[in-house]
């Protein structure tokens, strides 16, 4: 008890000197954690649900971090020492305490949901761009090198009007498997970056024709097929 009354006279009036460090890192893991932040807004897509307050991941985050600083440091607060930390803001141990890890999740909520916001542009985005490519009866798809004319495909070949001829006998192409190239490879671009890739032909590794995917913006640069 005499412990617990030193402890918030010390730091009372005064920022707790662990608050900073526990801040920026929180931070930090929380952008580090972008695309599974996306991975989970789009889960929330299917369930109609967020997580914990409306949150995605400033709980668990807040949770890892503590974890980590815990493991390094002997000297932190004792209201982080009760338990699982989803019990602290329950915990009206040291109200300086509670009251500085409230600031640092608000601060937290805020910066997910500038992070949300973006998310949602990309997957309209997204959404935009795998409408570009695939027909309106899901059965067509639309070349992705000239955005004009539907591809034929045939588990030989892919050919447009535009000048696109990929041989893909060695594949076993069909148009439900290119539409799935295509959905899985502009998912994956979207998840780092919210610029729209462009689609090229030209020579692969072993000097046939290739469908590349790149981006000017992120430098990214793939193969589709």
């Amino acid at each position: 008890m005499e412990a617990t009354l030193r402890h918030r006279a010390l730091y009372k009036g005064t920022t707790p000197p662990w608050k900073e460090t526990y801040r920026k890192r929180c931070v930090e893991r929380l952008k580090s954690n972008r695309s599974r932040l996306l991975d989970k807004f789009r889960q929330v897509g299917e369930s109609g649900s967020a997580g914990v307050c409306g949150s995605f991941l400033v709980q668990e985050v807040m949770e890892e971090e503590w974890k980590a600083m815990q493991l390094h440091s002997g000297s932190l607060p004792s209201l982080w020492r009760r338990g699982s930390f989803s019990q602290t803001f329950g915990v009206l141990q040291d109200p300086d305490e509670l009251v500085t890890l409230e600031e640092i999740k608000q601060e937290l909520l805020l910066e997910e949901q500038a992070m949300v916001e973006e998310i949602e542009r990309i997957v309209q985005f997204e959404a935009a761009c795998l409408d570009s490519v695939v027909g309106l009866n899901g059965n067509e798809v639309v070349c992705p090198v000239c955005n004009r004319n539907n591809l034929t495909v045939t588990s030989c070949f892919i050919v447009c009007q535009c000048g696109v001829y990929i041989n893909c006998k060695s594949q076993g192409m069909n148009t439900e498997k290119l539409q799935a190239l295509l959905e899985a490879n502009l998912s994956a671009h979207a998840s780092y970056c919210s610029e729209q890739p462009v689609f090229s032909v030209g020579l692969g590794a072993e000097g046939m024709s290739s469908m590349f995917m790149s981006c000017s913006v992120c430098d990214a640069v793939g193969i589709v097929l």
